[in-house]
């Protein structure tokens, strides 16, 4: 089963209201490419196992890299000043495997998270948050998530600068979804919570915030027949700590074998989907259910791309356009517009202005995820998020 999304270096799209950014990725290096020029303004020739990149305003780009050489750089790119990069740390990167690479700049703080498993325990994968407080940085261990393949994880921030950690155990013949909140207020991790109880192994997942602080979960998990299903539960008020979760009652969709991987954000209050298998769907939910948009023999090529805009971020596996290179594919079904240019450059998006968090008080300290006792989970029924 091939899961692009995480494994190989896929390029880049950033974007940041109207601007876009592309940084092309592979072993031997990445560049940096801005709108309308084809010599990128940025350019690191060692050689890359992760990477991964936001955009905070038209001019700032925020990078980290995970280098073979087992080095993870940080570097700030704003305007027309020298890049400034930083070593945050010298990993193992001969007997310790590395994945899902996030990055979340906010305000004077840098959040950073990954996966990562040693090959004598393959299946389990500790995840790591690494942050600059402000005056140094700083490393907590967040649990471990067992999977044979990836680390199944996603990070979210909502609206009032907390972040979001959702993490998908496999447990034998189930998954379990735990959920975690790192207070943007105080510096502080709150307890982690057993939130649902999934049948089969999830194989893949994704999930977003929206603007107004709804977050949504998608998971794939392959049934008896040998097909994927893909299933969702949404949060309708993530500030909330003890907001329920809805689980969809039935499968969005069902497809058949391979599965590639599963790209989910929000464009102006319309949810996309994006399952890429065999074939390359895309759905919308307007919130009058998921309607089928396109669906054909894949023609597209694997992109990892990160938008900041709003009041929060989004980052999700998609796939790029085949006719306008640094653009992503079915930009048209999307509703963007692309600038006129004589050369390849990214389009233009039109997304609300970012707000800019201000820095929070001084750390305090952090809860470390240890061992946990299920919990029963109620199963509401959701019927906005069946596919029509």
């Amino acid at each position: 089963m091939a899961f692009l999304s995480r494994t190989t270096l896929a390029p880049l799209l950033l974007t940041y209201e109207k601007e876009s950014m592309y940084l092309h990725i592979d072993p031997q290096g990445c560049a940096l490419f801005g709108e309308n020029n084809p010599e990128p303004f940025y350019r690191t020739t060692e050689p890359l196992l992760l990477a991964q990149g936001i955009m905070t305003d038209s001019k700032t780009v925020h990078m980290v890299v995970l280098k073979t050489s087992g080095e993870l750089c940080y570097t700030l790119i704003s305007g027309s000043g020298a890049p400034q990069t930083s070593l945050l740390a010298k990993l193992d990167v001969r007997s310790t495997r590395y994945r899902r690479l996030f990055l979340f700049p906010q305000g004077k703080m840098i959040h950073i998270f990954y996966g990562y498993a040693h090959q004598s325990i393959p299946d389990l994968w500790r995840i790591e948050h690494r942050f600059w407080d402000g005056a140094s940085w700083r490393s907590v261990h967040l649990g471990e998530v067992v999977h044979p393949r990836e680390p199944l994880y996603h990070v979210n921030l909502d609206s009032q600068g907390n972040i979001h950690l959702l993490t998908m155990t496999f447990q034998g013949r189930h998954s379990l979804l735990f959920t975690n909140r790192f207070n943007g207020t105080f510096h502080i991790w709150g307890s982690p919570t057993e939130t649902l109880k999934i049948s089969d192994e999830v194989v893949d997942m994704a999930a977003f915030m929206t603007s107004d602080n709804v977050q949504y979960l998608f998971w794939v998990t392959k049934n008896l027949k040998g097909q994927f299903e893909l299933r969702s539960a949404q949060q309708t008020d993530a500030l909330v700590l003890t907001s329920p979760w809805h689980p969809s009652p039935a499968p969005i969709k069902t497809f058949r074998s391979p599965w590639k991987g599963i790209g989910a954000l929000e464009i102006n209050g319309v949810l996309w989907l994006l399952a890429h298998t065999g074939e390359e769907t895309l759905m919308q939910n307007d919130g009058m259910g998921w309607k089928l948009v396109s669906s054909h023999t894949p023609l597209h090529s694997p992109l990892q791309w990160v938008h900041k805009g709003g009041r929060n971020a989004h980052l999700t596996y998609w796939l790029e356009s085949q006719t306008e290179r640094r653009a992503p594919a079915y930009y048209r079904e999307l509703g963007f517009n692309l600038k006129k240019r004589d050369v390849p450059s990214p389009i233009t998006f039109q997304f609300p202005p970012v707000h800019v968090i201000p820095a929070p008080p001084p750390l305090c300290p952090l809860f470390i995820l240890n061992k946990y006792l299920p919990i029963p989970i109620r199963s509401h029924k959701f019927p906005s998020l069946r596919m029509m």
